[in-house]
């Protein structure tokens, strides 16, 4: 019985004695937060916890400084992307998994803004590789053009509007651009101008020397319009005294840059009409010449038999041709009383006009007493 005894208090002991390190062992494999990524993956057990953590499981920069000794020159000489770093574990957090990235980019992000280069817009998903060659982060170029132009090539334009991307694009979008034709170069984009991709006017991008004047650019449409025959009728090559951006085809002439002035009717009479066969240089501006058949074929009165004189607006006007006011008093015999309301062929008869007598007894024959 003693024996037994015995032996049951050697047990307890050594049992006390193994314990905290089997505890420990538990501890440091029931307790992991969760695998190491894959670079880590051989310090994943727990037989190489001290590798990285202090007896309390806390970190320090001391312990990854040990296998990273370039990394910590950089930051004890304050140079490079680590330059003030004091906690690896706050950009390089463990722990989450095999397939998990040391190189987060919420980590990115914040570690950009810290170095003058806040990432924003397009750039936020933009992989790091894109603009940090080689996994070279050291000395890498924060103006536009050397990521737009030296390496991606990437300005349709080769860099012939300037480098300085940052006057006119945003990190939001490349396109639209916030540049202002008119303020650069005098010549202001409006209607369909606006929409116009550059080299539509500026072919083979080429942009210095180009003409503002419209025929530039629209000497095939000028040449091959004809209705009416721009080239054949001489038109004027300035574009805008008729046409505007916003429509090729919606024309406006203002008729009285000519010395005569569209009125009544005539402001909606076919051109055609006055310019036939597309002639427009020389058309003259008398009434008669485009209303001859109408004087020569009116016969209440009859005109060209009573040899009216061929100004027509001495008696009609532009609104209608039918409606004339004739002012009488211009032949020295105005009409008064009663005989404003007479019939001209009272007075004029067999429709003779001229040699009309203006006594009162060529009309009015006195009875002889």
């Amino acid at each position: 019985m003693m024996k037994d005894l015995i032996f049951s208090g050697i047990a307890i002991c050594i049992a006390l004695i193994l314990m905290p390190g089997v505890a420990c062992l538990q501890a440091e494999s029931s307790d992991s937060p969760g695998s190491l990524s894959a670079v880590h993956e051989s310090l994943d057990n727990t037989d190489s916890c001290k590798s990285c953590h202090n007896s309390d499981f806390s970190t320090s920069d001391e312990k990854c400084f040990s296998c990273h000794q370039k990394i910590k020159q950089r930051v004890e000489s304050s140079h490079g992307i680590h330059a003030g770093i004091s906690d690896c574990g706050s950009c390089h957090p463990e722990h989450r998994g095999k397939e998990a990235s040391l190189r987060s980019k919420d980590i990115a992000i914040q570690s950009h803004s810290t170095r003058g280069f806040v990432l924003s817009g397009g750039h936020l998903s933009v992989p790091c590789a894109e603009c940090h060659r080689n996994d070279v982060f050291k000395g890498t170029p924060d103006a536009c053009e050397a990521c737009h132009w030296m390496r991606r090539q990437d300005d349709p334009y080769e860099t012939k509007l300037g480098i300085h991307c940052g006057e006119c694009h945003n990190t939001i979008s490349w396109i639209p651009a916030n540049w202002n034709h008119q303020i650069e170069t005098g010549f202001g984009l409006y209607g369909n101008h606006i929409a116009l991709a550059c080299d539509e006017c500026h072919e083979k991008l080429k942009f210095t020397g180009k003409s503002p004047e419209c025929i530039s650019c629209h000497h095939s449409e000028y040449n091959g319009t004809d209705d009416p025959d721009h080239k054949r009728a001489a038109f004027p090559k300035e574009c805008w005294i008729c046409h505007d951006t916003s429509s090729w085809r919606v024309a406006r002439f203002d008729h009285s840059i000519t010395g005569f002035p569209l009125t009544g009717a005539h402001r909606f009479t076919e051109c055609s009409a006055c310019h036939p066969n597309g002639r427009y240089q020389g058309t003259p501006i008398e009434c008669y010449a485009c209303h001859k058949d109408d004087y020569e074929n009116a016969q209440d009165p009859d005109h060209a038999g009573s040899n009216f004189p061929k100004d027509c607006s001495r008696c009609h006007s532009t609104h209608s041709w039918t409606g004339f006011d004739y002012n009488h008093a211009v032949t020295g015999f105005p009409l008064q009383g009663v005989h404003r309301t007479l019939p001209c062929q009272s007075c004029h008869k067999n429709g003779r006009f001229k040699g009309t007598p203006d006594q009162c007894n060529a009309c009015h024959a006195i009875r002889q007493q």
